[in-house]
């Protein structure tokens, strides 16, 4: 389900904002003489800047861009934080319901007093929890290797705790994570999440607005981005290797190092030889009985399911 955004939008008359929405936007001050400073947001080549509020609105951050623009003030709002801890009162553990949503996003049209048809999202996370049988992270550090060709990466909490793994492109960035650990809960819980950078990713979707999550065909279609995306994660069961023998097992230890795959992945004829393995750990994964990306594919599709009942 939906998770964290940032949209945008242009305030027609800022006074009159601020007036109905009782808003108090927020810049900085001079301890000295207790005058307000405006942060300098941007200086462009001709001579015109910007300077940046900001506030906040329940689970969200709020910023204000005032700038101007052929001699004429212009207030850019921009909205960021988390549908799914406001609509559930600050967790984002439990599951994001469709109800839910539009109701969090009918508060936002009310209380901005801005038309959802006129906030542009600039960056989207969706994504599903999965409830799992075993600790997530000691799963995930042995069984995760790649993602398409590169290794992943570490992904920390805010408080800086390792939680999980991240792959990292320019337009979008693919997280599997213990949510357990995060929230210190005390069952097993996955994240498998998509974080969307640049909105070209999402095809059909560039010019994605918040209106657009409030049309079920149109929110529920991520799925298949997020199924598209984890389609492409290269895992394996840690188990598997002790159940195979002889050279099948030796081939087992050295595909569950990543670095195996890193170096396949450089070599000169890197696509044909990184296609090989893959297919070779393919038919020893069906030989041996290793399910466990299948497993995790289902419970995407079966919880992004639940989501829309």
């Amino acid at each position: 389900m939906i998770d964290g955004i940032k949209a945008t939008t242009i305030i027609p008359d800022i006074i009159e904002w601020k007036r109905s929405t009782c808003i108090d936007l927020m810049t900085s001050v001079n301890v000295d003489s207790g005058e307000q400073v405006r942060s300098r947001s941007r200086k462009y080549d001709d001579g015109s800047e910007s300077y940046k509020y900001w506030a906040n609105y329940d689970y969200y951050n709020l910023e204000v861009i005032e700038s101007i623009k052929d001699g004429k003030l212009i207030y850019r709002l921009n909205l960021r934080g988390s549908l799914h801890k406001a609509a559930m009162f600050g967790s984002n553990a439990k599951r994001l319901t469709w109800s839910l949503l539009q109701s969090e996003l009918t508060n936002i049209e009310a209380d901005l007093k801005i038309s959802l048809f006129d906030w542009k999202i600039k960056n989207i996370e969706y994504g599903v929890n999965l409830v799992r049988d075993q600790p997530v992270l000691p799963f995930l550090s042995q069984s995760l290797l790649m993602h398409r060709r590169q290794q992943f990466g570490t992904l920390n909490s805010e408080k800086g705790e390792a939680i999980g793994f991240q792959s990292m492109g320019c337009q979008h960035q693919l997280k599997a994570y213990d949510k357990a650990l995060q929230l210190k809960l005390p069952n097993p819980l996955m994240r498998i999440e998509d974080r969307v950078n640049r909105m070209q990713y999402l095809r059909g979707h560039r010019y994605m607005t918040l209106a657009n999550l409030q049309e079920k065909s149109s929110a529920y279609s991520l799925k298949h981005n997020l199924l598209s995306t984890w389609d492409d994660a290269l895992m394996i069961d840690p188990i598997i290797v002790q159940k195979a023998q002889g050279k099948h097992q030796a081939r087992l230890k050295e595909y569950s190092n990543p670095r195996f795959w890193m170096m396949a992945a450089a070599l000169p004829d890197r696509q044909k030889k990184f296609r090989y393995h893959k297919e070779v750990l393919k038919d020893l994964q069906l030989k041996y009985d290793d399910c466990v990306h299948k497993e995790i594919t289902e419970q995407i599709n079966t919880e992004w399911e639940q989501c829309y009942n």
